[in-house]
């Protein structure tokens, strides 16, 4: 390639950008010089409204930011649930078990409380079929608030092929739910009720409940085939308890979209209002000084004009007095200090 052709191509490269450049910038100071002469422009009784809304609109955005916040701040106040871990111990009994304390809960809330499983697909546990859950929840004082049996069998689900040949896939694990109960509500102690009989103030919670889970079966020592025994292996057991809440609450719970949404609108439109109030009580005094500033200004000038128009002295008496009086008047300042107006062409004449 021609070197003068090459030079010759990047000197058109920066001759263009350096066009672009200053095209962008010509554009850019048009467009601010068009916007002040529109601002210009406008008529000066429609200005300090255009302000106003200008000066207004600039609360809405942090207005619209707050709601957000309200609108989130109120779907998190909508009681979910909760989770307890279990560490299940083999070998101590005939069945794996695990005990764990539950977190605080609402007397005469209603719960439901499931059992999730992630269990490894092995032969030992596919060999197992059938297994029993039993979950017992114990008060404090040690008592037996609740207690249920569910059966429940390790059922495959799709399983997806390795896209690598040679390679086998990893480990499969399923996870199962096994529904537990589906109403419970934990009872008031002893001593929490009224004479009246009325129950403890919203908001109270009790502790110190406990689950005592087992999984498996109970003729674990029994053997299967070739000598396989009855305990199912579980990577990971977690005891869930979900609110049941009812009529519009429980309705907004389950959708918590549509609670936003009405919330963060309901909480915009009342700020947006209370604000302009406010701003409506403060902002109108900005144009009464502007109103009352174009009135006395008016004013001055038709008093002005008034003045002007008015005659000095009048045309009959200014004739009367003569040259001497004049004269006398403006060099020794006679006892009649009055002036006779002479208009342009006497002066003119005189001359």
């Amino acid at each position: 390639m021609d070197p003068t052709t090459s030079q010759t191509t990047l000197e058109l490269r920066l001759e263009t950008l350096v066009r672009n450049a200053f095209s962008w910038i010509e554009e850019w100071i048009l467009a601010i010089i068009r916007t002040i002469l529109f601002i210009l422009s406008i008529p000066r009784r429609v200005l300090p409204t255009l302000l106003h809304v200008a000066a207004f609109t600039t609360v809405l955005p942090p207005l619209l930011a707050v709601s957000i916040g309200a609108g989130v701040t109120v779907v998190n106040l909508i009681p979910t649930g909760w989770e307890a871990e279990l560490w299940m111990q083999y070998g101590e009994q005939a069945t794996p078990y695990a005990r764990t304390p539950l977190p605080s809960l609402v007397p005469e809330q209603p719960y439901e409380i499931s059992l999730r499983l992630d269990v490894p697909v092995t032969p030992e546990n596919l060999a197992l079929g059938n297994f029993m859950t039993k979950l017992i929840i114990v008060d404090p004082k040690n008592s037996t608030v609740a207690s249920v049996n569910r059966a429940q069998a390790l059922v495959l689900g799709q399983r997806s092929m390795s896209w690598i040949p040679f390679v086998t896939a990893a480990a499969r694990i399923e996870t199962i739910d096994i529904p537990l109960l589906t109403s419970w509500a934990p009872t008031l102690p002893s001593g929490m009720l009224s004479n009246a009989g009325t129950a403890i103030a919203r908001g109270t919670t009790q502790k110190d409940f406990q689950a005592y889970v087992t999984i498996g079966r109970s003729d674990a020592w029994k053997s299967l085939g070739q000598g396989l025994g009855k305990e199912l292996s579980v990577v990971r057991a977690a005891l869930h308890g979900r609110v049941k809440l009812f009529g519009l609450r429980g309705y907004f719970a389950r959708h918590t979209y549509l609670l936003f949404v009405l919330t963060s609108t309901a909480f915009f439109a009342t700020s947006t209002a209370a604000a302009l109030a406010l701003y409506l009580l403060f902002a109108p005094s900005l144009s009464d000084s502007s109103d009352t500033s174009d009135t006395n200004t008016v004013k001055a000038l038709d008093e002005g004009r008034h003045h002007t128009s008015r005659p000095l002295i009048k045309p009959d008496r200014a004739e009367a007095f003569s040259a001497s009086e004049t004269e006398y008047s403006w060099t020794s300042g006679g006892p009649e200090t009055r002036v006779k107006l002479e208009s342009d062409d006497d002066s003119s004449g005189s001359i």
